[in-house]
């Protein structure tokens, strides 16, 4: 009971409005994200006709995935009269993901673009054991990668770390 009242309450003092417009604005800057993703290269205008958006929220959605990266001005399209559209294109190296495996004596570690990508893969010659001077070195080396790529942390998305089979049926002596 107290939940509808302030559902009520929220609706008659313009709240509501206001939040419903954040979601609206949530729901459209993953559409544009998506649609980005798939094409590539595009315009505003292939945007907003297509998702069947207006062209401002269009231009106020891309200029912030300008700004965080995942989108940038491409040129321009052929005219078909009058100014041409600006292209646009989605960044697939505005963000990495990073895939880490351990093996009994190296470890492996592959950057991956949007698209899915392998950027690029290093293997370090180094023996698995349980010490934190071992993770200690592990860091090292992944952030020489890191550096090596030109990546900034902010860019990263996260990390998978796996043991590989010399883990397993190697040197750890437990089998675990």
């Amino acid at each position: 009971k107290g939940v509808s009242q302030a559902k009520r309450l929220a609706r008659y003092t313009g709240w509501f409005i206001k939040m419903r417009n954040f979601k609206i604005a949530k729901s459209s800057e993953a559409r544009i994200f998506a649609y980005a993703y798939e094409h590539r290269r595009f315009s505003k205008q292939q945007i907003a006709h297509d998702l069947g958006m207006s062209l401002p929220t269009v231009a106020k959605v891309l200029a912030a995935l300008t700004k965080e990266g995942f989108v940038v001005k491409d040129g321009s399209f052929p005219s078909a009269g009058g100014r041409p559209p600006a292209a646009f294109g989605f960044c697939p190296d505005a963000r990495y993901a990073v895939g880490v495996e351990l093996v009994a004596h190296k470890i492996e570690v592959a950057f991956i673009d949007l698209y899915g990508q392998v950027l690029d893969r290093y293997c370090h010659q180094i023996a698995f054991d349980r010490s934190e001077a071992y993770g200690q070195e592990a860091i090292r080396l992944f952030e020489e990668d890191l550096a090596r790529l030109g990546i900034p942390r902010n860019r990263l998305l996260g990390a998978t770390v796996g043991r590989g089979d010399g883990y397993f049926h190697g040197e750890s002596g437990d089998g675990a």
